[in-house]
Formats: structure tokens, C-alpha cells, sequence
């Protein structure tokens, strides 16, 4: 698989959890890109909006044929981001 990660400021590093929150976040769209979508390229990007930063997650793969049911991944992601105000 083909991938990118697009940094929002050069020689920057976010804190500690915020770190933990994109690794978590960048780990559960991998899995799902690879499980879900049969797709070989990925790209992450992280941006400063204002005081918030963003993660956008896009690959080539295929959408889904179903309605999207969120599972352990996708729903423990949700609710730590939720949590750290996100």
C-alpha cells in the first residue's frame, strides 16, 4: 500500500496527547482502509484550523455498499477525541 503524510508546519511536533490521539486516529483509518475498502493508496493530512487541528484521511479504495455501523474502533476513536474536546 501506498501512503503520505502531509504535516501541517515543518519542525513541529504536537503534545503528548495529541500525538497519541492522530497516531490512534491515523491507526484506525490504515485498518479500515485495508480491511474495508480495497484500496492501495492512502494520504493523511494535518492541518491547523485556528486553534484546532485537523486530520483528513483519503484513499482509493472502494465506498462501502453498506450503511456504516460503528464498531470498537471507530466508536472508542470517537469518544477519546470527544473527550480531549475534539
Amino acid at each position: 500500500m501506498e501512503s503520505g503524510i502531509t504535516n501541517f508546519r515543518e519542525n513541529t511536533q504536537p503534545n503528548g496527547n495529541t500525538k497519541y490521539f492522530f497516531y490512534a486516529a491515523i491507526r484506525e483509518a490504515l485498518t479500515n482502509t485495508v480491511k474495508h475498502t480495497k484500496g492501495t493508496k492512502v494520504m493523511c493530512r494535518i492541518t491547523e484550523a485556528g486553534a484546532k487541528m485537523c486530520i483528513e484521511i483519503e484513499n482509493d479504495g472502494e465506498s462501502p455498499k453498506k450503511p456504516i455501523i460503528e464498531g470498537g474502533g471507530l466508536g472508542n476513536l470517537r469518544r477519546m477525541v470527544q473527550g480531549a474536546g475534539g
